[in-house]
């Protein structure tokens, strides 16, 4: 598996802020407390974290949105950790083989479908 371009480390109010640019895709890991509780892969990050966060009508489908929404009061202590997307990979193969990858590592709490305790 390719390294990622870039790390980058912050925590979720500073990249909610209108200032802050995130990478565009990349792995994304949401941290709490020192424990990694979630693992994603988007080609536009800052808009998958929003939607993870916005109030929808219908019921919420992934344990990971109502997490984020609960959390609004902590977000200085949420860690995003983002994998920056290499420039010469086939971008859709590196995400899904580097969010498998993290998933395993790390095991994280709101990861359903690849994490098997």
């Amino acid at each position: 598996m390719q390294k990622p371009k870039e790390f980058h480390r912050t925590t979720l109010n500073v990249a909610f802020d209108e200032h802050t640019v995130l990478p565009l895709s990349g792995i994304y890991i949401l941290a709490y407390m020192g424990e990694v509780v979630y693992v994603g892969k988007a080609m536009d990050i800052s808009a998958r974290l929003r939607s993870h966060c916005v109030i929808q009508a219908r019921k919420r489908q992934q344990l990971i949105d109502g997490w984020l929404w609960n959390m609004v009061w902590d977000y200085g202590n949420v860690r995003l950790d983002i994998l920056e997307t290499p420039d010469e990979c086939d971008e859709q193969q590196w995400l899904r083989a580097t969010e498998a990858a993290c998933i395993r590592q790390f095991r994280p709490l709101l990861n359903v479908r690849l994490n098997t305790h």
